[in-house]
């Protein structure tokens, strides 16, 4: 179409009819906050022209915390810490992610009349925002998830339940997720179709959309992160006045895996010993790796001599090792695709 020719051609000119559309051309930027921003969203914006400031805080902030300077943002980033308030990153893991806390003039005295809650969350005058982030080094603070959401595995890794959320919601198939695990080792996705993306289809048809967008979506993240199962729902989760998810629900399990009724499953990957016994995943991997998977006389020629019997067995079933992953790179991203 026109416009799409318009955009690729010169983003800054589709940039300006949207904003004259809309009737925002006099408007320099737009501040955000509240919520994380898609790091795409933000990229496109910036791309047509929209100039988007990103900023953090708490009402018990006052309610600022940092925002970017609009003379030079940063895409993913919430900004430096503003001139009256300081911050420490306290119990910081490899990557040097740590839990925010917050100290200055805007921090508040305390919940009215509420002594416990207040003990909480100020520690000899820091606020303990419940954040997890990290600096830069030109100090921007980036924000990567909450202390209470953070998965930690059996390996010590950190897993950011809202990294993994941002993601699956790139689709236009997604309208919310959740994220979570009840072992720290196999990730839990609950997806909401959005209404119009599914319309008029047959729940095995949503089934094999969502099966699909979570097995392109395991192609972006680290082993450790992919999600291993996923539950289908048609249901609203329940929100905050700001429009956040609330997970409450997750600790009410009276299906096993969480407090919501009437879920479907979707299992993407059955994750015993890396045991992938599903046809679906056997089919995904031969359209993926024609070349890898071959008969039992051929083996993997690329990756040592590895025998492909010792990968699929009598039952169909596609088996390997963790140890397995490990020595041999082919499989490692054989595996790596499902």
């Amino acid at each position: 179409t026109i416009k799409r020719a318009l955009f690729r051609i010169t983003p800054k000119l589709f940039g300006i009819l949207v904003k004259h559309k809309l009737g925002l051309d006099k408007v320099k930027f737009i501040l955000c906050g509240g919520a994380p921003l898609n790091e795409e969203i933000e990229r496109f914006l910036d791309r047509i022209g929209i100039k988007i400031v990103q900023g953090y805080g708490l009402s018990e902030a006052s309610p600022l915390i940092s925002v970017n300077p609009p003379t030079k943002t940063k895409f993913g980033s919430v900004g430096k810490v503003i001139e009256s308030c300081n911050i420490e990153l306290r119990d910081k893991n490899k990557e040097g992610h740590g839990i925010i806390f917050a100290k200055g003039p805007n921090i508040f005295l305390g919940y009215y009349k509420n002594l416990e809650s207040t003990k909480e969350v100020l520690k000899d005058g820091w606020l303990d925002t419940g954040d997890i982030g990290y600096l830069d080094d030109e100090d921007y603070l980036y924000i990567t998830g909450r202390e209470k959401f953070v998965i930690v595995n059996q390996g010590g890794k950190n897993i950011y339940p809202e990294e993994i959320e941002e993601r699956l919601k790139t689709s236009n198939l997604v309208k919310d997720s959740v994220v979570f695990s009840k072992d720290d080792k196999n990730i839990v996705a609950i997806i909401q179709p959005e209404e119009l993306a599914i319309k008029d289809k047959h729940l095995d048809e949503v089934k094999t959309m969502v099966y699909n967008h979570v097995l392109d979506i395991n192609k972006q993240l680290e082993s450790y992160k992919r999600v291993n199962k996923v539950y289908i729902t048609t249901k609203d989760f329940e929100k905050t006045s700001t429009q956040k998810i609330k997970r409450n629900f997750l600790t009410n399990s009276s299906c096993g895996v969480c407090g919501k009724t009437s879920l479907d499953t979707v299992e993407v990957i059955k994750n015993d010993k890396l045991n992938l016994s599903f046809p679906k995943i056997q089919k995904k991997i031969i359209m993926k790796f024609p070349e890898l998977l071959m008969n039992e006389q051929s083996g993997f020629s690329k990756t040592g001599g590895i025998h492909a019997s010792s990968l699929i067995g009598d039952s169909g079933k596609v088996i390997a090792t963790k140890e397995d992953v490990g020595r041999h790179n082919a499989l490692d991203k054989l595996v790596g695709y499902v």
